[in-house]
């Protein structure tokens, strides 16, 4: 297991009991008897990368101003974030840079008069995706005073998800082989072997902070606190069991 340090929390369904328990599977012509249990669990684990999306709108009657106003404040923006110790490529990158025609309202009483262009309006965007985590806030200040209009949600993540989401895999799969191992020793049944085993689910969701709640006015400054990722995993495994002989079965009833 990757170092570090994390909580784990770990949740194990009740496992289930299937299949004919009368006799042994070789003495009966019915199907074996079978056993299946479901792991799960929950790790808890702190996020490492912080994601958000920045960008700017500006409109003008002709494309060049627009244009020119829209490149200006981004450029602006990105200057900000250099100044925070952040680079380009690996800490952000432009993630969109659209434009739009705007049309004249269409006159009213059916009339055949042709929709002229009144205006345009310009889009461009950075995408921050850093490990920096006590830059959330202040990545979102300077970006306001650079003259970004356009502000997503904060986003808590994992770098590499990959390792948690194998550890959740074990650690359900552990409590799933817990789980058929005191079942079938509180009921004497004799596990014969796995006839079958499935990953139900194994996945993370990363963590969005609303905005109404980060960008409120009276605020002096942003503090924007991580997340902590809960990563999941369920596993269920069917075992082959042989039942419990006569005199067993007479001392558990």
């Amino acid at each position: 297991m990757r170092a570090g340090t994390f909580t784990i929390l770990a949740l194990v369904t009740v496992a289930s009991w299937s299949g004919t328990v009368c006799g042994s599977a070789s003495e009966s012509s019915e199907s074996p008897a079978t056993m299946t249990v479901t792991g799960t669990a929950n790790l808890k684990v702190p996020a490492d990368q912080f994601s958000i999306s920045l960008g700017v709108t500006t409109a003008g009657a002709s494309l060049a101003k627009a244009q020119r106003d829209a490149t200006g404040r981004y450029q602006e923006i990105e200057a900000a974030l250099k100044s925070l110790g952040l680079t380009p490529v690996s800490d952000f990158s432009t993630d969109r840079f659209s434009v739009d025609v705007q049309w004249s309202t269409p006159p009213k009483g059916g009339s055949n008069q042709p929709r002229t262009i009144v205006g345009y309006r310009v889009s461009a965007g950075v995408e921050v995706h850093t490990s920096r985590l006590d830059l959330a806030g202040t990545v979102i200040e300077k970006a306001v005073e650079a003259g970004a209009n356009n502000i997503g949600s904060p986003r808590f993540s994992l770098a590499d998800p990959a390792d948690r989401r194998r550890e959740a895999i074990a650690l359900a799969a552990k409590n799933a082989v817990a789980d058929a191992t005191v079942l079938a020793q509180s009921t004497r049944t004799s596990i014969t072997g796995i006839r079958q085993m499935s990953i139900d689910n194994a996945s993370l969701q990363p963590v969005t902070t609303p905005r109404p709640r980060m960008m409120r006015a009276e605020a002096k400054s942003l503090a924007v606190t991580p997340s902590t990722i809960t990563v999941t995993a369920d596993v269920t495994i069917v075992y082959g069991i042989r039942s419990p002989n006569a005199a067993d079965a007479a001392e558990l009833e």
